[in-house]
């Protein structure tokens, strides 16, 4: 399916406006090795549709920040981005998305709609022991299952990182609601099991519910090849979760068949910014199976779990503005949601939203009464009505260790509104930022003897906190 795309140049003080025509799947026609089939995990259901509500195609990118997407014009040197670019001709992306600033804390977000604090989630899981989100928490896939009649079928594809072999184990997605997991449970580091021998992108453990194995294609390429064979296997509807391990380290130069031969240049910056380039081309063979659904019956949400790699932040961009802080560059993550009813596709808007709020988006979307988070809060108007400014008043985000239950050893937070920004640091000092004349957080409000002015702007960002309504009782709970 081609699909006509709008580009432009960004960051090179000319704007140019032309019309061309892209096909989703960059690296098609490359000959691949053959691979190992799913017909005897996954239960085939081809061409059945069990019920008329829509598809729902969830993917993550791992530490890919809006300064690497070409179509945002964040930055002035992106990376090269045809397929996200081309999503967001056919859809809405968003310039305040708020994820939290690490990876399994927002992929807790997404599947349970409530913040990391409810369920202990406030760091990267370890891979070999240590907390992982409870099984019996409230989780997307099972409540749509039980909401339509189990008419939805799901599958996690690619990376989990919400278990560790000792709380969850390899089957915790199953155990979470859904009916398969083909993928890493986790980060490409530590050894391949079950082997001996440290994980690369080329030699890494695939599970296939809940069953190890060594697999030796490479990742970013698996993933979106189980995907393409899960699909129709699932029939429809479907949830179907894609989450990439690009661009997260093992930092490396991809096979030379994706990158049409040796990089031009071996430093560690450069080899990450190909990473997001290959996932960005081998993404475009999944969109291109869905291009013909987006206008019918499937729904797409791509987002980005946190800011990017620090090793891939270039100037003007400063190495804070990155993964793991709570300045700009570390929470504010690519959104893009493409599907049938996108009033004006190919917008942006300003709409303020929470990576929480896919849960209740989506509940609206399937139009089925999903019992819905507090922390979850709907921005399906804004996708079906372009002057929709959203609902959601402010965005939080936040960090602990160690996960589970409170006292932490470390908490930070971010709360920002339309205008303000208050950030709380582990050393408990507050830094706020005016967004409206400060978009990069440069400077701080309370710095030196200013402080005492901004003193309103504080308490009333502060009566916002989550916390706080739950220490009130005006929280529904998780």
């Amino acid at each position: 399916m081609n699909a006509r795309i709008v580009w432009w140049a960004v960051g090179l003080g000319v704007v140019g406006v032309t019309t061309a025509v892209w096909q989703f799947g960059g690296s098609a026609g490359v000959e691949r090795a053959e691979r190992p089939r799913l017909v005897d995990v996954v239960t085939d259901e081809r061409g059945v549709r069990r019920s008329d509500h829509p598809n729902i195609m969830l993917i993550v990118l791992d530490d890919v920040g809006t300064d690497m997407i070409r179509g945002y014009g964040d930055h002035p040197r992106p990376v090269v981005t045809e397929t996200v670019d081309a999503l967001m001709t056919r859809g809405v992306s968003f310039r305040h998305a708020v994820a939290t600033p690490l990876c399994s804390p927002t992929r807790a977000t997404l599947l349970t709609g409530a913040y990391g604090f409810r369920y202990g989630i406030g760091g990267p899981i370890a891979p070999r022991k240590g907390w992982g989100l409870p099984s019996d928490a409230r989780s997307l896939p099972r409540e749509l299952s039980r909401a339509t009649g189990e008419a939805y079928r799901s599958a996690v594809i690619g990376k989990w990182h919400l278990a560790s072999p000792n709380h969850g184990g390899f089957d915790h997605a199953r155990a979470m609601g859904f009916d398969h997991h083909i993928g890493a449970m986790g980060n490409l580091h530590g050894k391949a099991l079950p082997s001996t021998e440290p994980m690369t992108y080329t030699h890494w453990t695939r599970v296939v519910d809940g069953e190890p194995m060594v697999e030796s294609r490479y990742a970013t390429t698996a993933t979106v090849d189980d995907a393409i064979e899960v699909l129709p296997m699932l029939g429809e509807p479907y949830f179907l979760w894609v989450a990439f391990n690009a661009a997260h380290f093992p930092i490396h130069a991809p096979p030379e068949h994706l990158t049409e031969g040796p990089l031009p240049h071996d430093d560690e910056s450069s080899k990450y910014r190909a990473m997001v380039r290959v996932m960005d081309q081998e993404l475009g063979r999944l969109l291109e199976v869905v291009s013909d659904d987006l206008d019918d019956d499937t729904w797409v949400i791509l987002l980005g779990d946190n800011g990017s790699a620090p090793v891939g932040v270039l100037p003007p961009w400063r190495k804070p503005q990155s993964k793991g802080a709570l300045l700009r560059g570390g929470v504010r993550v690519p959104f893009v949601v493409a599907g049938p009813g996108v009033d004006e596709p190919g917008r942006f808007s300003d709409a303020l939203i929470n990576t929480t709020d896919v849960f209740a988006t989506i509940a609206d979307l399937v139009g089925e009464p999903l019992p819905l988070p507090s922390d979850s809060i709907s921005f399906a108007e804004v996708l079906r009505d372009a002057t929709s400014s959203g609902t959601r008043e402010v965005a939080f985000a936040e960090a602990f260790k160690p996960n589970g239950s409170p006292p932490w050893d470390e908490h930070r937070w971010m709360l920002r509104n339309e205008r303000f920004k208050l950030i709380m640091e582990r050393d408990g000092r507050e830094l706020l930022f005016d967004l409206e004349n400060d978009a990069m957080e440069r400077n701080n409000l309370l710095s030196g003897d200013a402080g005492e002015a901004w003193a309103s702007v504080v308490a009333d960002l502060k009566a916002q906190l989550p916390y706080e309504a739950q220490r009130k009782g005006d929280g529904r709970g998780p």
